[in-house]
């Protein structure tokens, strides 16, 4: 069945039901449309909205390999109202999550191979990024070993750290009260050795 207003709206109806209106702005569907296709295109700039008039819930592009709805093989972009948060998602399931941002922080999470627990982790308030963890206590927090190809300047990662280099034969070793460093004969023997309540804070030993 279908309607037709003098100057006005054409609607098509389905079991009674419409599915298909034009209006002054447009044309408005009811239900799902099918298309081998989709451009939208405009000189002065394009916008593609996507409503969910619920709250809490998820706003989502599914991209998949085959026919299939089911969500597998293929890649998800997705809004989730229940958690405030944007992630895109890809794998055999397009639910396995890569990518999260948090609407309201602006933490940026990128997960493991599973999709379920962030390894790579932007806290924005603190400016800080975690290796590893997902609660960075520094501006740089690694969980796990570093391997580094190069140069590491340290001399300006701490201020208890002596700004002049050791001597042959000595080791940096944290002072009897714990409360610096300091440089000391490895050997031990007088003067400042490496004694009781001393412990060696890096092992390297110039000479």
């Amino acid at each position: 069945m279908a309607t037709f207003d003098t100057d006005g709206a054409v609607t098509l109806y389905y079991d009674n039901s419409a599915k298909l209106a034009t209006t002054s702005t447009g044309v408005d569907i009811t239900g799902v449309l099918s298309s081998d296709g989709l451009t939208v295109e405009n000189t002065g700039g394009s916008t593609l909205n996507i409503n969910t008039n619920l709250v809490g819930a998820d706003s989502k592009i599914l991209l998949h390999e085959g026919s299939t709805a089911s969500p597998a093989n293929g890649a998800s972009i997705r809004y989730a109202g229940a958690t405030n948060e944007f992630s895109i998602g890809v794998g055999s399931s397009v639910d396995t999550k890569r990518l999260s941002i948090a609407r309201d922080t602006g933490d940026i999470s990128f997960y493991e191979d599973t999709g379920t627990t962030a390894k790579f982790f932007w806290d924005a308030s603190a400016e800080s990024l975690g290796i590893g963890n997902s609660s960075p206590s520094e501006k740089l927090d690694v969980t796990g070993n570093i391997s580094v190809s190069g140069t590491v300047d340290g001399r300006d990662i701490a201020t208890n750290i002596p700004s002049s280099l050791g001597t042959a034969g000595q080791v940096l070793a944290v002072n009897s009260g714990a409360t610096a460093t300091e440089w000391a004969d490895a050997s031990g023997g007088g003067g400042g050795g490496i004694t009781t309540g001393k412990a060696i804070a890096m092992a390297m030993v110039f000479g």
